[in-house]
């Protein structure tokens, strides 16, 4: 439930704050959020010991997931100031972001699967496990960035009535969650999996249609219609 209503508050919350106060707040308003949540945590799980391993962590790898990232973040953000969303190829220069991005992707799944090869661990499977939240989070939050953005720029809507527009994605999410978490272990997965991406195609069809005379109405159907693939494909990948 955390997951589902992280992505409706956020864009909600984010906006209030850019409006009203300043959008450096969207960033410091998660010290106090963090501090209170650690000091809960800590209180619950103080006086409870298991068995510690110290395991060790792929710093290459890791690195390369940053610069990904962080790469495809700006590329989102700021590409069309840059001109690196879609340059021709004579701009690809060694500090464009899509080009960063692109390289770091490519060398931290090569990364990650060669260090599972090598400890004996099957290559197909593991692509095979990653490949679907790889691919669900990527439509999930290529959006999520993507669409206020575009209200703002060029609907004319503020940060605050792009986040409300963005929030109903969470009606069908809370309600369906329920009904769809009883279903995990009674259905096959895969099953789950493939209604998630279904309706995820669904709703980004629609979202085809939008253009710059859409009213409010006729925006929020897409949206509202992706909250049921949220409710498939999270509960079936955190179960």
């Amino acid at each position: 439930m955390t997951t589902l209503v992280a992505p409706v508050m956020g864009p909600l919350l984010g906006g209030w704050i850019t409006d009203n106060i300043s959008w450096p707040w969207i960033f410091y308003i998660n010290i106090p959020v963090g501090a209170f949540a650690a000091v809960v945590t800590w209180s619950i799980y103080a006086k409870r010991e298991t068995a510690r391993r110290k395991l060790p962590i792929d710093g290459v790898g890791l690195a390369l997931l940053i610069v990904w990232v962080g790469s495809l973040q700006v590329m989102l953000d700021r590409g069309q100031e840059l001109d690196c969303l879609i340059p021709p190829p004579s701009s690809l220069s060694p500090s464009s972001p899509r080009l960063d991005s692109a390289c770091s992707l490519s060398g931290s799944w090569w990364r990650t699967h060669t260090r599972w090869w090598i400890c004996g661990c099957s290559n197909g499977a593991i692509s095979g496990r990653d490949a679907g939240p790889f691919s669900g989070y990527g439509v999930f939050f290529g959006n999520v960035v993507v669409l206020p953005l575009w209200l703002q720029q060029y609907m004319g809507y503020t940060a605050t009535e792009a986040g409300l527009l963005t929030a109903p994605v969470g009606i069908f999410a809370l309600l369906l969650s329920p009904l769809v978490g009883r279903q995990v272990g009674k259905t096959d997965p895969r099953l789950l999996g493939s209604i998630a991406f279904l309706i995820f195609a669904v709703s980004l069809y629609m979202r085809t249609r939008y253009n710059t005379q859409a009213n409010f109405g006729f925006l929020v159907v897409p949206i509202i219609v992706q909250g049921a693939a949220m409710a498939f494909f999270f509960v079936r990948w955190s179960a």
